[in-house]
């Protein structure tokens, strides 16, 4: 549907594409924020997925983080990234990116010092413009944040009648 939506010659076709798009991105939120749907997710064995499957599912911010240390002490002169032109400077570019993850940190701390709050209500906070999939989006970026935190002590995880509720400690 994506694709169709980009490219589609029909306005029509694309317009349904879109709401295609739109119910889809819907449907991921609605899924991301039920705690049953997670927690069945999270308890799968995936050791005989495909590769791909089980990169994407291990994937979190904790260990982005780590991937980046180890980076960062390499003695790189130039990097050829997968993606983009090669580059110098890795260790200032990894820098800045936990720069701009301390700095999210202590937005994430200033929603949470009014009260507790679901990832939906910390990524509303904090993308108040946010729709559609990007609601998703939101929510991920926020939930590898508070891992962070939870994992440096900063933020407790509590259920409320089955709802993860993040607050500061």
């Amino acid at each position: 549907a994506g694709l169709l939506h980009s490219v589609a010659a029909e306005k029509s076709v694309r317009d349904q594409a879109e709401a295609m798009v739109q119910a889809v991105a819907e449907a991921a939120v609605q899924l991301s924020l039920n705690p049953e749907i997670y927690h069945a997710l999270a308890s799968m064995d995936i050791s005989l997925a495909e590769a791909a499957t089980q990169h994407y599912v291990g994937r979190t911010l904790l260990q982005y983080r780590e991937h980046l240390a180890r980076v960062r002490a390499l003695p790189a002169d130039m990097v050829y990234p997968g993606h983009g032109a090669p580059f110098r400077g890795h260790r200032a570019l990894i820098d800045r990116r936990f720069r701009e993850q301390e700095e999210r940190c202590a937005r994430i701390a200033e929603a949470l010092a009014a009260g507790p709050l679901t990832a939906l209500g910390v990524s509303s906070a904090l993308f108040p413009h946010l729709r559609g999939r990007g609601v998703y989006l939101g929510i991920s970026e926020v939930v590898g944040h508070v891992d962070l935190m939870e994992a440096r002590g900063k933020v407790a995880v509590d259920a409320d009648g089955g709802v993860l509720r993040y607050r500061l400690k």
